[in-house]
C-alpha cells in the first residue's frame, strides 16, 4: 500500500476516533473537573482510584506521564505504615523525653489524680528547631472557642506554607507521597501540599448545621478546642499538651489507656476545661503525625484504619466533613490498660496481656463478663435533658461525608464510620 495513502487512511480513522471521544469518552475541557455522573468516564485524579478516567486521561491531564495504577504493585496499609514509622527520624525517645503516667483513672474523671506533671522532661533544645519550631509557631494562630470566626492573617498563611514545604521535605512525606502515587490520589508533591492544605488547614463549621468557619482540622487536632464553657474537644497533639503543660493552663489528671507504640489516653483540664480522655502519640514527629493520619483519611475516611507502627497494629479512626479532617485519632479499642514502668514509654500490649495499675506484673487477668457487662452498662445510663448518655459519653463526633449532622453528642453519633441522629450515644 502506497505510504501516503496509509498515512491518510491512519488519519482518518485518528480522526473520527477524536469525534466519537468528543461525544463522550474524553476528558477534553474536563481536566480535574468534579464527578459527574451523567459521564461515562471522569476526569480527576479520583478516577485512577476508581478505574474510570477517560481514555485521553493521562493524555490530557496528567501530562502524558502518569499510568493508571495497579493496586497489586503499591504497598498495603501495614507496609507503608511501619514505614512511616521506620522513617520518622526526627521522633523523640530514650534520654530526649521522659513522661510520668502516676494515676490510672477512670473514663470520665474530672478531677486531679495525679501530682506530677505528665511530661518530667523534654529535649527543648529539639522542640526548638525544625519542623517542631514550626508546628509551635502555629499554635497561636486559632481562636480555640467553638463559634467564632477563624481568619487568618498573611503571616500565618506564610506559617503554614512554611510547615508545610518543611514536612514535605522529610523521608516520612516521601514515603506517603509513593504511597498516594500509586494508588492515584495525588500525582505530585505539589498536589500533596495543596491535599494537606484544605485537609487541614482550610476553615470549615464544625457544627453541622451552621456556616460560621470556626474551626479547622489542625485546629482540632493539634491545637485543641473549646467545646463550651466546661469541655475540651479535640487535642491529640503531645507537643501541644507538654507546651500547655509547661506553661501551667493545662492539668494532667491521670491517663486512663496507654500502649506501645507510645500511645496515651489522658484525662486533663486545660483552660479550666475538661477532656476526660484524650489521645496522643508521644514523642512522634509532627510529619509522622500529619503523615498518618493523612495517610487513613485519604484511604479510610469515616472508617477504622488498620495499619501497624513498629510492626504494632493499631487502629486509626478519621471523619470527614466537607472534605476537611473533621477529626482523627487512634482508637481506643487498640488502647489498652497496661502497665508501664515509671518513666518509660508504654509497653507492648496484646488482647490477653491487660493490666491495670492494680495488677501487679504476675497477677492473674480475667476476662469480663460480657453479658454482665452490658447490663451494668444499661442500669448506668443516666438521662440529661432528651439525652441518654452512658458514663462514657462522646466527648467529640465527626460529620461522615454524607450526613449533615453536627458533631456534637446531642445532635448525633458514629457508628460504623456513619454519623445517627439518634438518643443513645456511644463514645468513639
Amino acid at each position: 500500500m502506497d505510504v501516503k495513502l496509509l498515512l491518510l487512511l491512519l488519519q482518518a480513522i485518528y480522526s473520527l476516533s477524536q469525534a466519537f471521544l468528543i461525544e463522550g469518552d474524553t476528558c477534553h475541557n474536563r481536566c480535574n473537573a468534579a464527578h459527574d455522573a451523567s459521564k461515562i468516564c471522569q476526569c480527576n485524579s479520583a478516577c485512577l482510584r476508581f478505574n474510570d478516567c477517560c481514555s485521553d486521561y493521562t493524555a490530557l491531564c496528567a501530562g502524558g506521564t502518569t499510568v493508571a495504577p495497579s493496586s497489586a504493585t503499591c504497598q498495603s496499609l501495614t507496609a507503608v505504615s511501619n514505614e512511616l514509622w521506620a522513617n520518622d527520624v526526627n521522633r523523640l525517645s530514650g534520654a530526649d523525653i521522659t513522661v510520668n503516667y502516676q494515676t490510672q483513672v477512670a473514663d470520665g474523671t474530672t478531677s486531679d489524680r495525679s501530682s506530677g506533671k505528665f511530661f518530667t522532661h523534654v529535649n527543648e533544645a529539639k522542640l526548638g528547631t525544625g519542623t517542631y519550631k514550626l508546628l509551635s509557631d502555629l499554635f497561636n494562630n486559632y481562636d480555640p472557642t467553638k463559634g467564632n470566626r477563624e481568619t487568618a492573617t498573611t503571616q500565618e498563611l506564610n506559617e503554614d506554607n512554611a510547615f508545610l514545604d518543611a514536612i514535605l521535605a522529610t523521608r516520612v512525606m516521601a514515603s506517603l507521597l509513593k504511597f498516594l502515587q500509586c494508588k492515584g490520589i495525588v500525582h505530585s508533591q505539589s498536589e500533596l501540599k495543596t491535599t494537606l492544605k484544605k485537609l487541614w488547614f482550610d476553615f470549615y463549621s464544625r457544627s453541622g448545621t451552621g456556616t460560621t468557619p470556626d474551626t479547622s482540622g489542625f485546629e482540632h487536632m493539634m491545637v485543641g478546642e473549646y467545646k463550651d464553657g466546661n469541655t475540651v474537644n479535640g487535642f491529640h497533639n503531645w507537643v501541644s499538651f507538654y507546651e500547655k503543660e509547661k506553661a501551667g493552663t493545662l492539668n494532667y489528671f491521670g491517663y486512663v489507656k496507654k500502649a506501645n507504640p507510645e500511645i496515651v489516653g489522658a484525662a486533663f483540664s486545660w483552660a479550666n476545661r475538661v477532656k476526660t480522655m484524650g489521645s496522643f502519640f508521644i514523642g512522634v514527629s509532627p510529619e509522622f503525625e500529619i503523615a498518618v493520619y493523612s495517610l487513613c483519611f485519604l484511604t479510610n475516611p469515616g472508617k477504622a484504619c488498620q495499619i501497624s507502627l513498629n510492626n504494632i497494629p493499631v487502629t486509626i479512626m478519621s471523619y470527614s466533613k466537607d472534605g476537611h479532617i473533621a477529626t482523627a485519632y487512634a482508637s481506643e479499642r487498640k488502647i489498652h490498660g497496661t502497665v508501664a514502668p515509671s518513666g518509660r514509654g508504654p509497653e507492648v500490649t496484646t488482647e490477653q496481656n491487660v493490666q491495670s495499675s492494680s495488677h501487679t506484673a504476675d497477677s492473674p487477668i480475667h476476662k469480663p463478663n460480657r453479658s454482665k457487662k452490658r447490663k451494668d452498662s444499661k442500669r448506668r445510663k443516666k438521662k440529661v435533658g432528651n439525652q441518654l448518655l452512658t458514663p462514657h459519653k462522646v466527648d467529640e463526633l465527626a460529620n461522615h461525608r454524607n450526613s449533615s449532622s453536627g458533631f456534637e453528642p446531642d445532635d448525633a453519633k458514629i457508628r460504623n464510620g456513619k454519623v445517627q441522629t439518634k438518643n443513645k450515644i456511644k463514645r468513639v
